[in-house]
């Protein structure tokens, strides 16, 4: 498990902690089973789920997080 996860987008991508990552066919891994990174644990045509890593001690904002609608590239404002 990451112990930080920084994410931004830039049209079909998403970078995570440095690494960019296609959004195009996680659907199609998902479906199939295949390798997906670990913080990424759900996708559909027009969303993609990602684990936030967090403690005990986290806030109600990290443990139940509301979702980021449709955001525009750059940094994603994720709860800490």
């Amino acid at each position: 498990m990451l112990a930080t996860l920084d994410a931004s987008v830039s049209g079909d991508t998403i970078t995570v902690n440095g690494i960019t990552h296609s959004l195009l066919g996680l659907v199609e891994l998902v479906e199939n089973e295949l390798l997906l990174p670990d913080f990424i644990v759900a996708a559909t045509d027009d969303s993609v789920t990602l684990l936030l890593p967090y403690w005990g001690e986290a806030s109600e904002a990290v443990r139940f997080p509301v979702p980021i609608i449709d955001p525009p590239d750059g940094p994603l404002a994720l709860p800490s």
